[in-house]
């Protein structure tokens, strides 16, 4: 009868009389149930069936926190993670009717073993974080309670990690990108045109937290860990991330352009090192790297390698937007014999790179020629040590 008498009130917004009712329970079960096993995904936590009565307060928009505490204080691990008839866990119905992040991440901490049990379409909390687009704070927590449900399949949608980075036509978060016209939004065009074209600086900041706190716990395995290399290294390597996730990540945290790795590599030579070079994200990856940082181009990595000799190694030719942007940054590259292959740029710019290196020859020795023109002191200091 008193179970009965709290769903009513839950369900008619009396909450006076729903905090009496569970006043009494409190008072009468002092002990609370604090004992939570880590988070393992699984879809079998337990049997699906009809709706308790944390469901119910969840299911609520207008539940109290107070009220929301007293009620989780009274209720059991197994009706915390208890799942509907359509597997949805109580945090799940928070995810999707609190408007406020105050009360999900009330129930996160209440219980994180919820956080990593997937409802009948295979979707966790974290997948119904991304679509109803909670706040950066819920889908941070979501994370570090369990970094894993990062790459959780969805039988709709495909991994959370996928929904934001635009690898399914299904993502629903890629598709929130795509309608508020994030694939329109111009190479040359700044912050201001994107953040006026989808919705205001918040969406612009939130979608951008998002994106990198996905790809930190899917390369790193958790979040807080990483100063960002990794991550931009992660958005330039992953193919369904596309080229305007990347200039974001880049615009909205200029000072990770600087950070290097432990061979001494900048994002600017793991991006030189991909392949192939004419891909246009890469392409355009290279070029604004070095338009935010032109010093890279200066700076050689462990291996002694220049930005410039990767960059003709790839292929490219002297005449090529990414040679000319790099020997602008850094012209004196053309002066310093590469480390790697021990030769200078225009001797790597002749060289035959691969087996299906298609280049015209005649662009290669114009290329070569060009190399020598900016340098031609080369000849003779090459002479020299020939000599010698």
């Amino acid at each position: 009868m008193r179970r009965k008498n709290l769903i009513n009130a839950i369900k008619t917004g009396a909450w006076t009389e729903a905090e009496n009712i569970l006043t009494q329970i409190n008072n009468n079960n002092p002990t609370a149930n604090t004992t939570i096993p880590p988070p393992l995904i699984s879809s079998q936590t337990s049997q699906c069936g009809d709706y308790n009565v944390l469901h119910w307060a969840c299911m609520n928009p207008s539940t109290p926190p107070s009220t929301l505490r007293l009620l989780l204080r009274s209720t059991s691990l197994a009706s915390k993670t208890a799942q509907d008839e359509r597997g949805r866990t109580p945090l799940h119905s928070s995810i999707i009717f609190f408007k406020d992040d105050e009360r999900i991440l009330l129930m996160i901490d209440a219980c994180p073993a919820a956080v990593a049990v997937t409802n009948n379409h295979g979707r966790l909390p974290l997948h119904a974080a991304i679509k109803y687009g909670r706040q950066g704070a819920v889908i941070r927590r979501l994370l570090e309670v369990c970094p894993g449900a990062v790459t959780s399949v969805n039988s709709d949608v495909g991994t959370p990690f996928e929904a934001v980075m635009g690898g399914s036509p299904l993502c629903l978060f890629f598709q929130r990108w795509e309608c508020r016209g994030l694939s329109e939004w111009g190479d040359e065009e700044g912050l201001e045109v994107l953040s006026s074209r989808i919705g205001g600086w918040m969406v612009v900041r939130w979608m951008s937290d998002v994106a990198f706190w996905l790809l930190e716990a899917f390369v790193c395995g958790g979040i807080g860990v990483d100063d960002g290399f990794c991550v931009l290294c992660a958005a330039l390597t992953v193919k369904s991330c596309s080229w305007q996730f990347f200039r974001l990540l880049l615009l909205m945290n200029p000072e990770r352009v600087f950070r290097t790795n432990g061979r001494g590599c900048s994002v600017l030579h793991v991006a030189l090192s991909m392949r192939p070079l004419d891909d246009d994200k890469i392409s355009n990856a290279i070029q604004t790297l070095v338009s935010l940082n032109p010093s890279a181009a200066n700076y050689h990595n462990n291996s002694l390698r220049l930005p410039l000799s990767l960059a003709l190694e790839g292929g490219k030719l002297f005449e090529d937007r990414m040679v000319q942007g790099l020997f602008r940054a850094s012209p004196s590259s053309l002066r310093t014999r590469d480390c790697g292959a021990h030769m200078y740029p225009f001797m790597l710019a002749a060289i035959k790179q691969r087996e299906n290196d298609s280049r015209d020859e005649i662009e290669v020795f114009e290329s070569c020629y060009r190399l020598l023109i900016e340098g031609p002191d080369l000849v003779t200091i090459y002479a020299v040590q020939s000599d010698v």
